[in-house]
């Protein structure tokens, strides 16, 4: 990652996540000389797009006062690469903390709470994650508390859009996701396919497995 990632102004430390089309990493800014997040679009999709929509992220933490989300701190473009500057949070994310599953049920319950207290947050305000999955949450295990990643995709109840998902760019996300969010059900995207996510997230930490798993 450091080797083949470069962008002025940050030196790349490592990377928390990664998949087809983003990167989660932690860097030094050298103009605030302090460590913080990069959330890094991959080139190739529609950059006004994806732009607008790490913009709209932002936004959507700020009109909120959502403090359970990592601070924004600038977004900018490099390279054809969308990215998003957020406060540093945390050592790594749950997938990375899998390594620990099955978790004891005492450390189960305390990060389960935090990670259901973090998405009620979001509801309490009308937003619908729609990306909820272990390499979008943040978690401290000194403090063993968490912070959720990536709203650019969030919808609100006010939003018309069904919230569904390109199922072709989201293969490490898919077996998290509700069956309504294929698109195929003629079922809308809501707050209830929150809980879908939370349930498979959760019987991961407990049984160290996935819920589903196939080739493809």
């Amino acid at each position: 990652m450091q080797q083949t990632l470069s962008l002025p102004g940050y030196q790349i430390l490592n990377a928390l996540y990664q998949s087809a089309e983003r990167l989660l990493v932690k860097a030094t800014d050298e103009a605030r000389g302090q460590t913080v997040l990069l959330k890094i679009l991959r080139p190739g999709r529609n950059p006004h797009v994806e732009f607008a929509r790490l913009k709209r992220e932002a936004a959507l933490v700020e009109q909120f006062k959502l403090n359970t989300v990592p601070q924004p701190l600038a977004t900018f473009e490099s390279n054809g690469m969308q990215v998003m500057v957020m406060e540093d949070f945390g050592t790594c994310t749950l997938q990375e903390f899998a390594t620990h599953f099955p978790l004891p049920l005492p450390v189960f319950l305390n990060v389960a709470a935090c990670i259901t207290e973090a998405v009620g947050q979001l509801h309490q305000n009308g937003i619908t994650h729609t990306r909820l999955h272990p390499g979008n949450i943040l978690y401290d295990p000194k403090n063993q508390k968490v912070k959720i990643l990536d709203l650019e995709m969030a919808s609100l109840l006010s939003d018309e859009s069904a919230g569904f998902i390109n199922l072709y760019n989201v293969e490490k996300e898919i077996a998290y996701m509700a069956p309504e969010q294929s698109g195929r059900m003629n079922r809308r995207v809501d707050l209830r396919s929150n809980l879908y996510s939370l349930g498979c997230i959760f019987y991961e930490m407990l049984t160290g497995r996935p819920v589903f798993s196939a080739e493809n």
